[in-house]
């Protein structure tokens, strides 16, 4: 681990509010936000259906931002700079380093691998032992160093200061100062606020000290990416969903599988040891679809009395010391282990139902219960070809424009000798769609990018997936080798793929931003 850590942001931990908040001014119209005087919406614009809110702007920063949870003792949420909704490159932020500028090595230097381009900030997790209530610091991208070691010093694993080597530099691309540090008090900050009702389960919203309004809160999966969070009035809890047909489960729950006994009998859950507003554990095992998937729920007891005793018995079924890292309460002082109380049944969590909004192509996948209105919005459907879809900026469609793309995998194998005719790899049984193929698949092509400031842009071609195939398979290797594997049973079931589907028959983005 860097002796200073970078930042990993999520929307985590849960505002223990037990009666709703008064009510803000009503969001406008066309779109759960509201702009403030310094956030402005960065959203998606849909005909015949709402406006998608993807992000905000932070006019001040000239920056895209997002609410964050950063462990503030007031429970405070920051609008904390993030990169731009649809990259799917993290460029904004640079990387820590194990380099220094002075021979105490207490002035770090970061790796801004996309700078002068994007990259402009540092951002700084609390040390380890630092304590409840240490803050994350922010600081600007400071001025650019020669890529030499002379004059620089390193440390390796945590180990002793020392003049830096031309070895020390190779995991790195470009090296920067840290600039001056951008106090979290300057941001916009925001809280969570639900509605009384109607309904079990209702909307949370963020409000920022500005006057902006996020009318609906997402996880650390973010807008479209499929997970978002809900007031669950029933339990007066914080409820998440990961994705449409799971439960409305508690958002801020602790893991299972680390026991409190060298027999590792006596079970129990981890999770932060700041601030703790978690009710319950919840056990997750993988699914078909490599997803995870909740098994069982337990109250969440008293803290166990000895942290430095904790085990696990992973991976090989022998009970042991679990000591690995900054994910171990005995390393991490930030997290701590509970004991588990009597189980919670899973039909105690509201059920979810999926429903899509909208009459035109473009529909917003929504998330509710059977019994309620929808409560948050997680992605987009295309009705003209009855798939999900995503927008990605970098990603476009055959003709060059960013549209909404169904998912679809560049081919396993080709029909002929020139490697020019996709098939692709049916599912098992076993497998996320059975023995049914995959509805689309794809060819992509990177687009040439000149200058300095390159980022990958990738262009893909989609097209259909027909009738099981049975004849002679080949398989790329390299750019310009096309290898003859045998006939399709070899590597089966293959199915075949029409004739590309027309670009301009998907829908395109419509990104509506402020600058």
């Amino acid at each position: 681990m860097n002796k200073h850590g970078t930042v990993a942001l999520a929307l985590a931990g849960c505002i223990g509010f037990g009666a709703a908040c008064s009510d803000p001014p009503a969001p406008r119209a066309n779109g759960s936000f509201k702009d403030g005087t310094r956030l402005k919406a960065v959203y998606q614009r849909i005909e015949g259906a709402p406006s998608f809110l993807l992000n905000w702007y932070d006019t001040q920063l000239a920056v895209d931002c997002t609410f964050v949870d950063l462990g503030r003792p007031d429970r405070r949420l920051f609008c904390f700079p993030s990169d731009p909704a649809g990259a799917d490159i993290r460029s904004l932020f640079a990387a820590a380093t194990n380099l220094f500028k002075d021979s105490a090595c207490t002035q770090p230097i970061v790796n801004a691998s996309f700078a002068p381009c994007t990259t402009r900030f540092f951002a700084r997790e609390p040390e380890l032992g630092a304590g409840c209530g240490a803050p994350v610091h922010l600081y600007k991208l400071g001025p650019a160093l020669p890529f030499e070691p002379s004059g620089l010093y390193s440390t390796v694993n945590d180990g002793p200061c020392q003049p830096a080597a031309a070895a020390d530099l190779d995991p790195y691309r470009e090296l920067h100062a840290v600039g001056e540090e951008i106090p979290l008090d300057t941001l916009v900050s925001g809280t969570y606020q639900h509605d009384a009702g109607p309904g079990r389960i209702v909307p949370l919203r963020f409000v920022g000290s500005d006057g902006s309004i996020q009318g609906e809160a997402w996880n650390n999966l973010g807008p479209a990416g499929g997970g978002g969070e809900a007031w669950d009035n029933e339990r007066d809890e914080m409820v998440s969903t990961l994705r449409p047909g799971d439960r409305w489960l508690p958002s801020a729950h602790f893991a299972t599988g680390l026991f409190a006994d060298a027999a590792c009998s006596v079970a129990t859950a981890v999770g932060p040891a700041c601030r703790v507003d978690a009710r319950e554990a919840v056990t997750y095992a993988g699914d078909t679809c490599n997803g995870p998937t909740a098994t069982s729920v337990f109250e969440l007891g008293a803290p166990v009395a000895d942290q430095t005793s904790v085990y696990t018995a992973w991976p090989d079924s022998t009970c042991h010391l679990y000591n690995s890292g900054a994910s171990s309460p005995i390393v991490n002082p930030l997290l701590a282990t509970y004991e588990i109380g009597a189980p919670v049944p899973l039909s105690a969590f509201a059920d979810t139902q999926e429903v899509h909004t909208g009459t035109g192509q473009i529909q917003i996948v929504q998330v509710g219960t059977t019994d309620g209105p929808a409560v948050i919005s997680v992605g987009f459907f295309d009705s003209a070809h009855g798939t999900a879809c995503t927008f990605q900026r970098n990603l476009q469609a055959a003709d060059g424009v960013a549209r909404c793309l169904p998912a679809a995998n560049d081919p396993d194998f080709y029909a002929d000798a020139d490697c020019s005719v996709p098939l692709v790899l049916g599912g098992s049984p076993e497998s996320c769609s059975g023995a049914q193929p995959p509805a689309f698949a794809s060819m992509t092509e990177n687009v040439p990018m000149n200058g300095a400031c390159y980022m990958p842009v990738y262009r893909r071609h989609i097209y259909p997936v027909g009738a099981a195939y049975t004849g002679e398979v080949y398989s790329k290797l390299g750019p310009t080798d096309c290898l003859d594997l045998g006939s399709a049973d070899i590597v089966g079931p293959v199915y075949t793929t029409g004739p590309e589907i027309p670009a301009a028959e998907f829908a395109p983005l419509d990104y509506v931003r402020p600058n």
